[in-house]
């Protein structure tokens, strides 16, 4: 088969920024058959995660597409604490779509097999415990991963793994139908059957797992191949290798588990996620006490050997049945007791054992003798240095203080009341630590100095404090870039309906002009524009009876101003339609005031638009106007 997926491997690389107005990309990790991989920090959540986001040449290929949107959205109900769990699946815009899973930050097992000696056969199943545990919850909830491979085991930094990759089966296959690179990939660790019937079951799932155990404990796969038509036949006929063959660390019981988890038949492998979880666990559990499992009693199942008919024994295997009569035997003679036919010598034998014990116990107990003695004169003597440590110090000496971590007031005062001074070395910002907090000394604590000696100190000034820039009327992406430019981080995003362009800033926690400490985080409020927003109430309804002395010289109408906020009496939101009479209008809304005129709003607009005047006034008492090309539309009091 050709690959018929166009390479896009020499297409710039994807600027980092905000997908979807709440992912912040951070790092372009690379691209797999199927995605373009980022370490991504939620803004709404303030937390890291994986973002995955569909190749674009992905979009030619809709069967594809809608695989992974599926598959994706089926499993993001999927709960358990053994996997990468999928958080969000959304299409972006600009981008397309993509899907965010739960980040874990380690290394698949994949690279830890080529990148590592083989560890003990408790070691692997220690690690893999957790993954079949999350196969059995996932069965559990009705839902098949259909790809269990070594690069969907993430070995995080705790050394605990978890099973990712529960949105790409689905869409691989059919990728695989294209591109003979992905076929064999997912051949290597396919049953027999998923070749016939093209669909994955929990049975499926336990031989691909068995798979991943073989290679876990040998450095090698079961069955290789040329092609994908090799590999799959081999699946399905031959006989593997027992992994104690490659690995003769690997004990029997382990070499049968692994073999009933690669039966050809789904009928006659293990029945179950729960069932090998169970398993697994009593063969860790016999491993680590250093006693038999049952289940090593039963009969080992034939295994052949590369090039050896099924049911012939290999000259490995002679050769391995020959060395264990060889070592049977020999134990059988070490466990021999040897008798002399000369009675004399029995007798002298005896009498010399006799006497050879009752030295050895001498002996043993002389030795005994001298540790205890030796054991009370070290007692002795530390116990004597502790009595007389306080006489021996010279009364002129004291001892420096903890002075890390206590404040510059602090230290003056225990300066003052032992006897020594403190002198600031230096005073610079430290993100980490607060002002006027000492956290570093050139003295150790405990040493001994003479009164009136100068302890040296380095204090902390706090944070840098940085002006934070007014990021009012910018769009998410230009405020992160000027966040970043002053040493800020962008924090958490929300929305609000306001009468400014929908996607800009309306607001921002540290007003702009004021300082905060250079790295903190700076929340902002979006612009909603129109957009309906849960829990916001709607805008008050505007009518517009005649009133006489303020008529409209093109309509002959006025608009009786809406009243203010129910729940904010000094908040006023005015809708305002401009006439469709094709000409421009100039709009102005003025307040006035106890103490003060001015004016709130004042923009041209072209006809038919509609205006949305939101503001705050500062007296109870106020008349507020509402003015198009100078002539009056409305008041309210």
């Amino acid at each position: 088969m050709n690959d018929g997926v166009r390479d896009d491997s020499n297409l710039p690389p994807m600027s980092l920024g905000i997908l979807s107005e709440r992912y912040d990309l951070l790092d372009d990790f690379g691209t797999s058959p199927l995605f373009r991989h980022f370490r991504a920090r939620d803004m709404q959540e303030n937390t890291l995660v994986s973002v995955k986001l569909l190749r674009s040449i992905m979009r030619e290929y809709p069967d594809v597409f809608d695989a992974v949107k599926v598959s994706a959205l089926t499993h993001l109900s999927l709960r358990s604490d053994h996997i990468a769990q999928l958080l969000d699946v959304g299409e972006d815009p600009e981008h397309g779509l993509f899907v965010v899973e739960q980040f874990v930050r380690g290394v698949d097992l994949g690279d830890r097999i080529q990148r590592s000696a083989l560890p003990m056969p408790i070691t692997i199943i220690n690690l893999l415990l957790p993954i079949v545990a999350a196969l059995q919850e996932a069965h559990a909830q009705g839902a098949v991963h259909g790809g269990v491979r070594p690069d969907n085991i993430i070995i995080g930094l705790d050394g605990k793994a978890v099973l990712a990759g529960w949105a790409c089966a689905s869409g691989l296959h059919r990728l695989a139908q294209r591109t003979t690179s992905v076929e064999l990939a997912i051949a290597r660790y396919a049953a027999p059957e998923t070749a016939t019937i093209h669909s994955w079951t929990p049975s499926s799932d336990i031989y691909s797992f068995g798979v991943v155990l073989y290679e876990a404990l040998t450095g090698e796969l079961p069955f290789t191949g040329e092609d994908v038509v090799e590999l799959a036949t081999r699946h399905a006929t031959s006989i593997p290798v027992a992994p104690s063959t490659i690995n003769p660390a690997v004990p029997k019981v382990i070499d049968n588990l692994v073999l009933q988890c690669l039966m050809k038949s789904p009928s006659e492998r293990i029945p179950s996620a729960s069932a090998l979880y169970q398993q697994l666990v009593q063969v860790g559990d016999a491993l680590r006490a250093g006693r038999s499992y049952g289940g090593s009693d039963q009969a080992t199942p034939v295994v052949a050997s590369p090039g050896v008919p099924y049911g012939a024994m290999s000259p490995k295997s002679q050769s391995a049945r020959f060395s264990d009569s060889w070592s049977d035997e020999m134990a059988k003679r070490r466990s021999t007791t040897v008798v002399d036919d000369d009675d004399d010598n029995d007798v002298d034998d005896g009498r010399y054992a006799k006497a050879n014990a009752t030295a050895l116990k001498q002996r043993n107990a002389s030795i005994w003798a001298m540790l205890a003695a030796s054991f009370v004169l070290l007692g002795s003597i530390v116990g004597v240095v502790l009595l007389i440590r306080p006489y021996l110090m010279p009364a002129e000496i004291i001892l420096v203080p903890a002075l890390k971590g206590k404040t510059l007031t602090e230290a003056q005062a225990l300066a003052d009341e032992r006897g020594f001074k403190v002198e600031i070395v230096d005073r610079k910002n430290n993100p980490d630590v607060p002002k006027d907090v000492i956290y570093q000394v050139r003295e150790a604590e405990g040493q001994a100095v003479r009164p009136g000696s100068v302890i040296a100190i380095w204090v902390s000034d706090g944070p840098e404090m940085v002006p934070v820039p007014d990021l009012r009327g910018k769009t998410i992406g230009q405020a992160k870039r000027a966040l970043e430019e002053a040493g800020f981080l962008l924090g958490g995003t929300t929305k609000k309906r306001d009468f400014a362009e929908a996607g800009s800033v309306i607001d921002q926690s540290v007003v702009g002009a004021d300082s905060a400490p250079r790295g903190a985080t700076i929340d902002i409020v979006l612009s909603a524009g129109d957009e309906v927003i849960p829990g916001d109430q709607p805008d008050p309804a505007v009518t517009t009876p005649t009133t006489p002395g303020s008529s409209d010289a093109t309509s002959g109408q006025t608009t009786d101003l809406p009243p203010a906020d129910s729940e904010n009496p000094r908040w006023f939101r005015i809708p305002y339609s401009v006439p469709d009479d094709g000409a421009e209008h100039h709009i102005r809304v003025d307040v006035e005031e106890e103490d003060e005129n001015r004016t709130v709003y004042e923009k041209k607009h072209k006809a038919g638009e509609k205006v949305k005047v939101e503001f705050e006034v500062k007296s109870m008492k106020r008349k507020i106007r509402l003015f198009d090309n100078d002539q009056l539309k409305g008041e309210v009091e």
